[in-house]
């Protein structure tokens, strides 16, 4: 059933204040419901992310395009994995733009 978009806006509420966090999972959640927007949203404060993991995460164009947007303003993102996620092609070309923007990425699924 996974978590109610309140409790999704919770989450994110508490993980954008985890500064430090190195590693984030976030593997079969659905990103692409109510509450996955501020989520995502909360991903593009977290500046020390090296590794991202969202496979599986019904990530719609729209959100897929969001998290093209907060990926691109993690610098030190090193890891990142979207499969999974059936991204159509404006979604790819938006990852595509935002990737050229992280200096130390290192790998792309």
């Amino acid at each position: 059933a996974g978590l109610s978009p309140a409790a999704m806006e919770a989450f994110a509420e508490e993980l954008q204040q985890l500064q430090t966090l190195r590693v984030l999972d976030l593997d079969d959640n659905d990103l692409g419901g109510p509450g996955g927007e501020a989520v995502i949203h909360a991903i593009s404060h977290l500046h020390n992310l090296e590794y991202l993991y969202l496979n599986h995460c019904d990530l719609t164009s729209r959100r897929g395009i969001h998290v093209a947007r907060a990926v691109s303003t993690l610098r030190g993102l090193k890891w990142l994995w979207v499969t999974e996620n059936g991204l159509d092609d404006d979604c790819v070309a938006a990852l595509s733009g935002a990737v050229r923007e992280l200096p130390v990425l290192e790998y792309l699924q």
